[in-house]
Parts: structure tokens; sequence; C-alpha cells
């Protein structure tokens, strides 16, 4: 019996990786049509069947904001994104948060991290469209930066199964064409930051991040970077990722948030 030929050989592993690739994308396709069939989403505002934010309560519901706020004192700024009076007081460059924070905002962000509805996010992407849209400053900046994202420690990860705030960047990085990279780690476990006043929540995460590697710190010389997370409150923790980015020698960081408690 003749052995097949090294030409054959390749060609029918190139056959079988094709005949591989097209059976993951049939299963895939199968398992979001059982998915929508029986687990079908709904408006977290209305409950219309088909998305977890209907055009409807996005319009009624939401309010894009409508003017850069200044993350330092919270003033709103016509020109620039920090006042130069508050450079001195922040490791950011500025921060970018894409609608005003309401009770309706908090339970849909609530049910992505705490009911574990992580398929929420996909909806959130057309409010950072729609709020950013015509923002020059913006896109100049998005335009020249790689996006990351605030780490969950380990532990925290595996009971959630996600890290809402990787999956945001990973999405909003495929809508503006830009590199996504997760470049920081929790170094230790902090509390929950919920129910701290802001002198607690700044002391819970000091020192909780660390760059990966000494081959990520030279990747980020020189660079700049968008830390996005769902919502910012103390605006602690975008501080201290920034701050360790800064002395691993990226240039400017900047925040991006869907909304700012």
């Amino acid at each position: 019996m003749n052995s097949p030929l090294p030409a054959d050989c390749f060609l029918n592993t190139i056959l079988y990786m094709h005949l591989l690739k097209n059976l993951k994308e049939r299963l895939k396709c199968a398992g979001l049509f059982l998915q929508e069939l029986f687990f079908p989403a709904f408006c977290e505002g209305c409950g219309e069947t088909g998305s977890c934010l209907c055009e409807s309560c996005l319009r009624q519901k939401i309010c894009i904001r409508k003017a850069q706020q200044c993350h330092v004192c919270k003033k709103i700024i016509l020109r620039g994104l920090i006042h130069s009076e508050c450079k001195s007081k922040t490791s950011l460059s500025g921060v970018f948060i894409a609608v005003d924070y309401s009770k309706f905002i908090e339970n849909y962000i609530g049910d992505i991290k705490y009911e574990f509805y992580y398929k929420m996010i996909d909806d959130l992407i057309p409010l950072f469209q729609k709020a950013f849209k015509e923002n020059d400053t913006f896109h100049r900046v998005v335009s020249n930066s790689i996006f990351t994202f605030v780490p969950l420690h380990s532990k925290r990860k595996r009971w959630r199964g996600f890290n809402q705030s990787e999956l945001l960047a990973k999405k909003l990085s495929v809508v503006w064409k830009v590199e996504c990279k997760g470049v920081l780690a929790r170094k230790r476990k902090t509390k929950s930051q919920v129910g701290l006043n802001r002198k607690e929540r700044l002391e819970n995460l000091k020192g909780a991040f660390e760059v990966k590697d000494s081959q990520t710190v030279r990747l980020l010389n020189g660079q700049s970077m968008i830390i996005v997370d769902d919502v910012m409150t103390s605006g602690g923790t975008l501080e201290e990722c920034a701050l360790v980015l800064k002395r691993a020698g990226v240039r400017n960081v900047y925040g991006l948030v869907v909304a700012r408690g």
C-alpha cells in the first residue's frame, strides 16, 4: 500500500481544519439559537423581548452626557478634559463618561455584576456610540490609545465567571478599531467598595494593582492608554490603576466609564 504524498497530507490537513472551523461555527450558531429560544432577552426597562435595552427605554430612561466634566472637581469644563488647577491632584489625563447616573443605570449595572447577566453588556455599546459620536476630543484620544480594563482578582472572576470591564473594553475596542490589552493584575484581594466612604475606598485600593510582567512594561513605555470600567464613584480605582501605569512608563492615561455615581 502506497503512503500518501506530503502534498496529499498537507491538503488533507487543510480540509480537516476547514471542516472543523465550519463545525465550530455551526455549533456556535446552534447554541445562540437555543439560547434565544429558551432564554430570550428582555428589556430591563419595559420587559419587551429582543434586547436587554430597547430603543424606547434608551431614549426615555437614559440621559446621555451633554458636557465634559473635570473628574477631579466634578465641574463642567468647556475646553480640555481637566482644569489646569486640578492637574496636580490626579494621575489621569481625563475621564470620559457616557451617561448620567440614575437608579435605572445602577440597577442595570447591578444585574450584570451580581445577577451575572453578562449579555446585557452588548446593549451598553450603543450608549457609548451615541454619547461620543460627535466628540472630536474623544476620537482623537481613542485613535492614539490602547484600551485596557480594571482587572478583577482571580477569585472574584472565578465566582462571577467574567470581568464586566474586560468584556466592555473588548467590545468597545472592536467598535473603534483599536487594540485592547489586559496589562494590569490585582496583586491582592480587596473588600467590596459598596458602602465605603471616599477615604475608605482609597485606602482599600492602595497597592492593589500591578503591571503583569516585565514584557508588558516594555510594551507600555511611551504609550497612551484608556482604562475601561463600568461605574466611577470616588475615582479611586481608576486613579490607582493610572498611577501604576504611569510608573510603568505610560505617557497618558484616560478613563472611560458608563456613568459616574
